[in-house]
């Protein structure tokens, strides 16, 4: 019996204006924070209050800061089962059942960070804060091996 348990902190996410607001090129540009961003968790729904945020004024920059908020973290545990057994002197039959994400726990991938014109809660690329992805479901994998 083997196992592998991965458990990790979400990854940082940058929210950025998808244009040059400050005039200096650089184009990392960052909203103001004007309210409170955190949400109740909710699959269906956004990661962030986008209502949280607001352009700047043009030549400036945005009062957010670089990587302020994390994304959602990962829980995953894999699992597998072996099985050898000798069925002549220089013959191995190798039985397996591996088993990814056994627990079937959603992980879900980072939202989109980019600030767009509309601020709409949707899933096209140009939109703030969508729905965020899911991650694989439980796999399951049987192998046998002969070895000789």
């Amino acid at each position: 019996m083997n196992g592998i348990t991965t458990l990790q902190t979400g990854r940082p996410l940058n929210i950025t204006l998808p244009f040059d607001n400050s005039g200096t090129g650089e184009f990392r540009d960052r909203p103001n924070l004007v309210g409170n961003p955190h949400v109740p968790f909710n699959p269906l729904g956004p990661y962030l209050n986008p209502a949280a945020f607001a352009q700047p004024l043009p030549g400036t920059y945005g009062s957010l800061g670089r990587n302020a908020f994390s994304g959602p973290g990962l829980n995953d545990f894999v699992m597998s089962f072996v099985k050898s057994q000798q069925i002549s002197r220089d013959r191995w039959l190798r039985l397996r059942a591996e088993f990814f994400n056994i627990w079937n726990h959603p992980n879900f991938a980072n939202p989109s960070t980019t600030f767009g014109s509309g601020f709409r809660l949707t899933s096209t690329p140009d939109s703030f804060n969508p729905y965020f992805g899911n991650g694989s479901p439980r796999n399951v994998q049987f192998v046998a091996e002969l070895e000789f």
